[in-house]
């Protein structure tokens, strides 16, 4: 299966040698169309990446040791539920299986955009040529087929933190997100080439991109929720460089959503989104040079490798084709409309824009400082969290600000009377509400501010949703729940973001609590014996040890008493697998969760006689991190696909009455 695996690869990028040529073919002679079958060219690549991509799951399911691949991630121990992860868990199976999702989204997106003759060549030459660039270094410098000269009795195993069901799901989601941005970064590139644009190519590059932003924002929050629960420190975001890399993108991709907005709406910022689409993609690359080159050091970077700098080379190479595309094409997409004003809705997501990409400029000179000082100056130089932090809070607070404001202003130019109208009842009722926070005891500035501009946001929405409603009432003699769908699937990108917007809001005032009123100690107790952190009575019960043939673990038995009332018993271990004294091992926290607060105990250490050391932690109101990403990314993501068309045969059966 090796062998098989090896030719497929080599197959494929004789594949997409073949489509660059032809595709060069139809640009010189363009009445050669149908026979050149480049479409059917990139599907034979697609199959034969797949193909490739079965045989190394085969040598994994068979743990055939011969393979430097399976005897580096799996051994003889390794439950089958994680064969499976271990297909992205090195350098050559990740790159390959990133191949793999790209060649994939290359066909869907084949199969259901329908481009132009002039399109067409430059749409495969550039899917070609990035899947030919990801064969090369699979094929010559990341083998995963790769022979030892014997055969190890048994392997060297996964590493023991990546075997739990986040890391089966987290890397998988996050590389499709990455793959499905080579779309819109395709169709930027086919658009500058040809100088058109057509109605269909906003819609399919809008649709791909939320697609992708879903896809690597879910990925950083599971990757987030695994840090919480299985890195054993109580945090969920550390600044880290591979972090990072995957948020930078991911902002990128967030401004270039709301630009897509004006250029439907107003026909501007033309360019600017073909910039960003291309941009997205490559900082997508970027980030594959971060988490490759080792030359940033980071807790998730592979080892140290010459590929990371092929990726920079491809970076480099691209962004002086697409800057020569985009200063040639600068005049021809001249904006149908001119921008009368920042006070206009236009106007603030042109700021929401600069804003993303000034927060993403911050983290991308943060995450690359130490790269630049070590080589200019010979030492490397680490920027820690709270640079970040003083970044993100100032830039976050004026996202919920804008935010705020954005939902109710109007298009073009509001005027001031407008503007008092819309904003005069939000705004009471914003600063009655931080007053009664005050009062209760929030006394930190940042969190006062996050609530306050948070409630904000939450007060735009509601009083435009209620008297959207109260109008629709007056208008149309039917139920309310009808009169909701029906208002909601008339304007569904509106309501839509209404619903991405209330997540975020979730999720920033769950970040901002439970970072500032966190509580934390380390105790050190007898069997028998208890603490107490805030509210909460710790109780050790005692020490036990468990095995199976995958591992050892010790754990404690913790009793949580809340007001004297037992309301959980947790079970904090530590992990040992592997043979002593070559021990790998993990830390599994005890929690327990509420709406309230997190309880979060570690097992820190132990002696002979039982006595153990405990990190104990009350995280306040962390859940509403999640809670606010699963609003983002499944309630918000639900709606904001359903197709109009679908709720208008179905609920839309009157017309709708106008909202404003």
């Amino acid at each position: 299966m090796a062998y098989i695996g090896y030719i497929a690869l080599l197959a494929a990028l004789a594949g997409t040698i073949y489509v660059v040529i032809a595709s060069v073919l139809r640009l010189k002679s363009p009445t050669r169309d149908r026979e050149l079958y480049t479409e059917e060219a990139l599907w034979g690549i697609a199959g034969l990446f797949t193909l490739a991509i079965l045989s190394l799951l085969y040598l994994l399911l068979r743990r055939d040791f011969q393979i430097a691949y399976v005897a580096s991630y799996t051994d003889l121990t390794l439950p089958t539920e994680y064969i499976i992860s271990a297909l992205w868990a090195g350098q050559e199976g990740s790159l390959l299986f990133w191949g793999w999702l790209l060649s994939l989204c290359s066909i869907v997106f084949l199969w259901y955009y329908k481009a132009t003759k002039e399109e067409v060549p430059y749409l495969h030459m550039v899917l070609a040529l990035t899947l030919g660039f990801f064969l090369v270094l699979t094929i010559f410098l990341a083998n995963p087929f790769e022979r030892l000269s014997f055969t190890p009795p048994d392997g060297n195993g996964m590493n023991p933190l990546l075997q739990n069901l986040y890391m089966a799901i987290h890397p998988p989601v996050l590389f499709v997100g990455y793959a499905g941005f080579v779309v819109p970064f395709a169709l930027a590139f086919a658009a500058l080439c040809t100088g058109t644009l057509r109605d269909a190519w906003l819609t399919h590059l809008r649709g791909w991109l939320l697609f992708s932003w879903y896809f690597l924002g879910i990925g950083i929050l599971l990757g987030a929720h695994w840090a919480y629960l299985e890195l054993g420190w109580g945090g969920y975001w550390s600044w880290d460089p591979v972090e990072n890399a995957s948020l930078i993108p991911w902002l990128s991709a967030t401004a270039l959503i709301h630009t897509l907005i004006v250029q439907q709406k107003r026909g501007l910022l033309t360019i600017w989104n073909m910039f960003l689409g291309i941009l997205t993609f490559l900082l997508c690359i970027l980030a594959t040079f971060i988490t490759r080159s080792g030359m940033i050091e980071s807790v998730h970077a592979f080892g140290e490798s010459k590929i990371g700098y092929y990726f920079l080379t491809f970076l480099f190479v691209v962004s002086l084709c697409a800057l020569g595309l985009i200063i040639s094409r600068w005049n021809t997409w001249g904006s149908t409309y001119e921008l009368r004003s920042l006070l206009s809705k236009e106007g603030n997501i042109l700021v929401t824009n600069y804003v993303f990409m000034g927060l993403g400029f911050a983290v991308l000179y943060g995450t690359l400082y130490p790269f630049f000082s070590e080589l200019f100056t010979g030492k490397k130089v680490v920027v820690n969290t709270s640079f970040f932090n003083r970044v993100s809070i100032p830039v976050g607070l004026l996202l919920l600000l804008i935010m705020g404001i954005c939902q109710l202003i109007a298009w073009r130019k509001a005027s001031l009377t407008n503007l008092r109208r819309r904003f005069l009842l939000p705004l009471e009722i914003t600063v009655v509400g931080v007053i009664l926070l005050a009062m209760l005891g929030m006394r930190h500035l940042p969190v006062l501010l996050t609530c306050g501009l948070g409630g904000f946001v939450v007060v735009t929405m509601g009083v435009d949703v209620v008297k959207s409603l109260l109008r629709s009432r007056r208008v149309l003699q039917t139920s309310s729940a009808e009169i909701v769908a029906r208002l909601f699937f008339a304007h569904k990108q509106r309501y839509s973001g209404y619903i991405f917007h209330l997540g975020v809001v979730l999720m920033f005032m769950g970040i901002a609590v439970s970072s500032t009123y966190k509580l934390e100690q380390e105790v050190s107790l007898r069997p028998g014996e208890s603490s107490t952190l805030g509210d909460i009575r710790f109780h050790y019960e005692r020490l036990g040890v468990q095995e199976d043939i995958h591992k050892a673990a010790v754990f404690a038995e913790v009793s949580l008493y809340e007001e004297e009332k037992n309301f959980d018993t947790v079970l904090p271990q530590k992990r040992f697998y592997g043979e002593p004294p070559d021990w790998q091992t993990t830390t599994e926290i005890g929690l327990h969760t509420s709406l309230a607060k997190d309880v979060y105990v570690i097992l820190a250490g132990w002696q002979e006689d039982e006595t153990a050391v405990f990190n104990v932690m009350i995280n306040p109101l962390i859940i509403w991190i999640w809670i606010g990403g699963f609003v983002v990314f499944t309630i918000g993501i639900v709606f904001v696909t359903i197709p109009k068309a679908w709720a208008a045969r179905r609920i839309l059966k009157r017309k709708t009455p106008p909202t404003r």
